[in-house]
């Protein structure tokens, strides 16, 4: 665990004022998760290592970005375990 776990919240109104970044980061994952659940993906754990697939049918609706920001196509990425992250 790092010295520090604690965000301090200054101005992103739908979180609490102070937190775990290790809380932060789980919730993070179960969202993803889901996301990826429901667009017909999987998960599976082999070997004590939990892996994720994008099924290649998913779509990815992106929100309005403040200020007109352009967002890029999505990166090829290879498959990897959470621990090579």
């Amino acid at each position: 665990m790092p010295f520090n776990d604690t965000y301090i919240n200054y101005s992103r109104d739908n979180l609490p004022n102070r937190f775990s970044i290790e809380d932060l980061v789980d919730r993070i994952v179960a969202i993803t998760e889901k996301a990826i659940l429901a667009e017909g993906g999987r998960r599976w754990e082999q070997g004590g290592v939990l892996y994720y697939e994008i099924s290649p049918q998913a779509t990815l609706t992106l929100p309005e970005v403040p200020g007109g920001a352009v967002v890029g196509p999505p990166a090829e990425l290879e498959p990897r375990s959470l621990i090579d992250w």
